[in-house]
């Protein structure tokens, strides 16, 4: 029996009741690792290939119970963020790796709010009783070159850019139920996903102001019904898939087909990995993880005829993350309760399990 799966039956409890308290997750979690690494003689900062994984931090919303916490990569519970006093649907999350900050966008709520890496609090947009910044946003996205953070404003069928303050630097209009969305890492360009328009639109990163997107559109594809998210590339590509088609593009720098990527039933999030030059995807129907190549071309109506690794099992994975200097790659298993955690070459480093069903995940690396 691996680390891996001792660590896994030491530490999956039943769901957690609402009454548990955070002093308790800390002293349930804590005891398991400890019982374990004694057992097993391991240290608290390596797992399986030896990397160095200690200052690693992991963002999970859990969506069912109403909050948001920071664990650190051996399963140890560190803080609980904010709860039901916080958040309502806390639905996407981003860190600046710049220095670990964390924004966290919620849904019912209607607030975004930003966090230290030790996740202590640094902002948090007006609420409805100063007049709503934002309605039922979807998704957020950290623009590694700035800090700034780009919202799906969905309820408004706009887009916003804020300041790494929170200061509003340009509100875009002119889409329809934006969802997915990504910022470029090198240039700072942002792709959305607007839904409702049956497209995948590109934003110039310069956008300033109140204005209509076709005055900062770089590229607009629209081949593609119902586009659900979308990943961005250092090389100023983009990427996006349809839940409604069950396939996955890749578009050039001005928003044109690359690739087509079928097979898939309810593909709902992606994430680029520039090191190993893939793109990972999953699929919440069919509960798999993805790895395909980034430099992929053509139409192929199937993933397995050109997919690098095929993760399967996975119970409803509504989220991935890649970490970009440990490389880790992190799916929020909502079924069951878990966030799994893979190498790039997709085998299994460690499961965190006893949550009640995350809907989003983050990581960031001090080290």
């Amino acid at each position: 029996m691996t680390v891996t799966e001792t660590l896994l039956i030491a530490r999956n409890p039943p769901a957690r009741k609402e009454s548990k308290m955070p002093s308790q997750k800390i002293m349930n979690l804590a005891a398991a690792v400890a019982a374990v690494c004694t057992l097993m003689a391991c240290g608290p900062d390596t797992e399986g290939d030896g990397v160095d994984i200690a200052g690693t931090r992991i963002w999970v919303a859990d969506q069912p119970d109403k909050e948001v916490v920071i664990y650190d990569e051996t399963g140890k519970f560190l803080k609980l963020v904010g709860g039901r006093d916080v958040f309502s649907k806390p639905n996407s999350i981003d860190v600046y790796r710049e220095d670990g900050a964390a924004w966290v966008c919620d849904f019912y709520t209607n607030r975004i709010r930003k966090f230290t890496a030790a996740g202590d609090p640094l902002y948090a947009s007006p609420g409805s009783e100063a007049g709503m910044l934002v309605l039922n946003p979807a998704r957020l996205a950290v623009s590694q070159s700035s800090g700034e953070c780009w919202i799906s404003d969905r309820g408004n069928n706009r887009v916003l850019r804020l300041a790494a303050e929170g200061g509003v630097l340009a509100k875009v209009s002119g889409f329809s139920y934006p969802r997915g969305i990504a910022v470029d890492p090198a240039a700072g360009d942002v792709w959305v996903a607007d839904e409702g328009n049956d497209a995948v639109v590109k934003v110039a990163a310069t956008a300033k102001g109140s204005v209509p997107v076709k005055t900062v559109e770089v590229g607009r594809y629209v081949e593609m019904q119902n586009p659900w998210a979308v990943a961005a590339g250092a090389d100023g590509q983009g990427w996006a898939c349809s839940r409604f088609e069950g396939r996955v593009v890749r578009l050039s720098a001005d928003a044109a087909a690359l690739a087509s990527v079928g097979g898939f039933d309810s593909p709902v999030a992606l994430a680029v990995d520039e090191t190993a030059k893939a793109v990972y995807v999953v699929d919440t129907a069919k509960g798999i993880l993805v790895a395909l190549p980034r430099e992929v071309t053509g139409i192929h109506e199937d993933y397995a005829a050109v997919a690098t690794f095929v993760i399967k099992d996975l119970a409803h994975p509504e989220d991935v993350f890649v970490d970009a200097k440990s490389g880790r790659i992190y799916v929020a298993e909502m079924g069951a309760g878990n966030v799994r955690i893979f190498d790039r070459d997709g085998k299994p480093v460690r499961t965190v399990a006893g949550f009640s069903g995350p809907a989003a995940v983050a990581a960031w690396s001090e080290n």
